[in-house]
């Protein structure tokens, strides 16, 4: 009787926010497996030809950091990615011509200065201009 009880509960709810957070990839620079998020949509630019998508890596409880890769829309040709999976973008800017992205990055757990990196999609270069 006790057991037939038990069988016949409803489910557990979900707690809020945690539906996707049990996917997880094998970083390429990091060689080890990290919880992964992935985030809302990607930032396109004007032209539509390239777009900054991001994943949400759980560092620690509750602490998210977004990930940006730079990538080309028609192959998904990855251009850009930072050194490490610590580093978050804060803010997403393309130019009108969609040369350039612009973003404000900063390095988990924000003990360091951020920088602004401004991403050349033509040539693949960057320029990393620090915080003041």
């Amino acid at each position: 009787m006790f057991r037939n009880k038990l069988q016949n509960l409803p489910p557990k709810p979900q707690k809020h926010g945690t539906a996707g957070r049990n996917k997880f990839i094998f970083t390429r620079h990091t060689n080890y497996k990290q919880k992964v998020l992935p985030m809302p949509e990607p930032v396109f630019s004007p032209d539509g030809r390239y777009k900054v998508v991001f994943s949400g890596i759980e560092m620690r409880m509750s602490h998210w950091i977004d990930s940006p890769m730079i990538m080309e829309t028609a192959t998904n040709t990855l251009l850009y990615t930072p050194g490490n999976n610590l580093w978050s973008a804060d803010t997403v800017k393309w130019s009108p011509d969609s040369r350039y992205v612009v973003m404000r990055m900063r390095e988990y757990p924000g003990t360091k200065k951020g920088f602004t990196l401004t991403f050349d999609v033509v040539t693949e270069t960057c320029t990393i201009l620090p915080d003041d």
